[in-house]
């Protein structure tokens, strides 16, 4: 299937042609995480001095049968054991995917969600953050997706060299 990178994200365009020249790994989906100032509902917008901060992703299928397949996928969990807003999940019963995500939950008053808030409401609970705030979280999604490249050359070039 041939990709069109000028679709994607530009903060995981990338990420998304280095890991697509390793032979055993194939993205299906990404997203380099944002801060909007819309939720793309009408009516809905951050307060004053917020955005909205959306959490990216990157996914992607895997040879689990190629000998550097294990490897690879330690050395993306170390990702998750860098950076506190980063969560690894394998596929099971729940995802189709590997999966890399870049959280924001940890900014946000998204665990205060009750069945009784409005729509709107927990809009904001989930995504609504102090500008500064956001635009830190985003400046260390792209530091996630840095670290990414670099553990991702690192098998583009093994698998070149044999």
């Amino acid at each position: 299937m041939e990709i069109d990178y000028s679709k994607i994200d530009e903060g995981v365009r990338d990420l998304v042609h280095i890991l697509n020249d390793i032979p055993f790994v194939e993205t299906v989906a990404s997203c380099e995480g944002h801060l909007r100032f819309d939720c793309g509902f009408p009516g809905i917008h951050p307060d004053k001095g917020c955005g909205f901060l959306y959490d990216g992703n990157m996914l992607f299928n895997m040879d689990e049968s190629h000998p550097e397949s294990k490897d690879f996928i330690k050395d993306v969990k170390r990702l998750e054991n860098k950076y506190c807003f980063v969560d690894f999940a394998s596929p099971d019963d729940d995802i189709d995917y590997y999966t890399l995500f870049v959280d924001q939950s940890d900014l946000t008053q998204e665990d205060t969600i009750n069945d009784n808030d409005s729509f709107k409401t927990m809009i904001r609970k989930r995504h609504q953050v102090p500008i500064e705030v956001g635009e830190k979280r985003v400046k260390d999604y792209k530091q996630v997706w840095s670290d990414f490249i670099e553990i991702a050359k690192k098998y583009v070039v093994k698998s070149d060299s044999k």
